[in-house]
């Protein structure tokens, strides 16, 4: 067979390297090759980013999904679609060139992609691995801060090299679906559910097709990190999707953010990326606050031992609660749940946001609820669901619950006023069912 087909046949992903380092001659040869790939109108409108800064691997290795192998690797390669660089050529040289759209996004792609697997291919030849790292499109905002990409540049993949370990050299390439199941002749024609399921008759044998696919679809297609993903690359759309007024089209306005916010409280354990977090808290500090005050005070806690402690905490100490036929009914329902013993206040979110004020201001609770709302509507801004939760508002003067507060930041001199809840919808994009409001009545007093 020819060589070339060979390499392209036998190529597989490599996570494990030796930690030898790879010949400048050969990283030069890898270069070159991605840039005689073929490319739009001979426009190659990509740029590739060569991270070699020890930090800037660590980063990533993080930012793209927690994975080791990447700090690790001997040479990174981020291939960037670069609307900016002709957009930019064009101002310089007297143009008039329109604002770069979703067309040369997807062409920009299209070329970084290309150059990148005849990056790949080269690397195959030399005796090089190489692994695709999808998850560079996700934490939109840590990989623009990392790697100090501007507007109209988009990290489109990343490929990490190094040479194999004898292991990852004998390990069996994943086997591939049958060509009849890739290619259509002619015209595209839905699969039929017979074809389906025999095109991942191989994949699903010892488990069946229903339930193989079913926990492919959890671990994968429905996971915190692809929702992420999509997430993050509507985020990099919006420099692209714009209307005549230069407004992002088809992002979300305060009204819509306001109107479709609902309480989220069925939630995936996968944590959102620290800075979209940040962007919900900072929507909560910019709330207004009696005199411009600024006393609210934010707790995030997102370690998963301390919210399984805290919940036991509050269970335990609703169990001692007794309720009166007056008590509030939903915090009647939070001490008969804990009395029964299976209560989680925080419904499981692996994010926790409780706010606290000053003991004895007057407009601490006021103050708590205005950034409360302005971080529940920047969540349903970020296609994040939230709900406001005031278990631990209930349990302020409780002294082991002040106690562990006070361990995880709460002042001495600070009540706790309220909580929230965020994370992904378990059941997809956030609650955003309407309600019919028949409450909170208005009455016009018009001269």
């Amino acid at each position: 067979m020819n060589p070339i087909i060979q390499a392209l046949y036998d190529r597989k992903s490599v996570r494990a390297y030796t930690g030898e380092a790879i010949p400048e001659e050969a990283v030069r040869q890898i270069l070159t090759a991605a840039s005689m790939a073929p490319t739009a109108g001979n426009q190659q409108l990509y740029t590739i980013l060569r991270v070699t800064d020890p930090e800037k691997k660590r980063r990533l290795s993080e930012s793209c999904d927690h994975q080791p192998f990447i700090a690790e690797a001997a040479l990174v390669l981020v291939f960037c679609a670069d609307c900016l660089k002709w957009y930019s050529a064009f101002l310089e040289a007297g143009c008039e060139p329109r604002r770069p759209d979703a067309g040369d996004l997807l062409l920009a792609v299209s070329d970084a992609n290309i150059a990148a697997q005849n990056a790949v291919t080269a690397a195959e030849a030399l005796g090089i691995g190489s692994c695709y790292i999808g998850d560079i499109m996700e934490n939109c905002e840590t990989q623009r801060e990392i790697l100090e990409l501007p507007r109209y540049v988009f990290p489109a993949a990343m490929v990490v090299f190094g040479y194999p370990t004898e292991q990852q050299k004998t390990r069996e390439k994943p086997e591939r679906l049958d060509l009849r199941y890739t290619v259509r002749e002619n015209a595209y024609r839905p699969w039929r559910p017979e074809e389906l399921r025999a095109m991942f008759a191989g994949r699903s044998a010892s488990r069946g097709y229903d339930e193989w696919m079913r926990a492919f679809c959890d671990r994968k297609y429905n996971s915190g990190f692809s929702r992420e993903m999509s997430r993050s690359v509507r985020k990099y759309l919006e420099d692209y999707a714009q209307d005549g007024e230069g407004q992002a089209a088809g992002a979300m306005d305060a009204l819509e953010a306001i109107f479709t916010r609902r309480s989220t409280r069925r939630l995936l354990p996968d944590r959102p990326p620290r800075g979209v977090i940040e962007q919900i808290i900072e929507a909560g500090r910019r709330a207004p606050s009696g005199s411009n005050s600024q006393t609210t005070h934010f707790i995030v806690i997102t370690d998963p031992q301390a919210l399984t402690d805290l919940a036991a905490l509050v269970r335990a100490e609703f169990a001692r609660v007794e309720a009166g036929p007056d008590t509030y009914v939903s915090l009647r329902n939070s001490i008969a749940a804990s009395k029964k013993g299976d209560y989680v206040f925080h419904y499981g979110a692996p994010v926790l946001i409780v706010t606290a004020n000053r003991i004895g201001y007057g407009n601490a609770m006021a103050d708590s609820a205005c950034a409360l709302e302005n971080m529940m509507i920047a969540a349903n801004a970020l296609d994040l669901g939230a709900c406001w939760i005031n278990q631990l508002h209930w349990l302020t003067d409780h002294e082991a619950v002040r106690d562990f507060m006070r361990g995880l930041g709460l002042a001495e001199n600070e009540t706790i006023t309220g909580g929230l809840i965020l994370g992904y919808g378990a059941d997809g994009a956030p609650n955003r069912t309407e309600l019919p409001r028949t409450g909170n009545p208005v009455t016009w007093v018009e001269g």
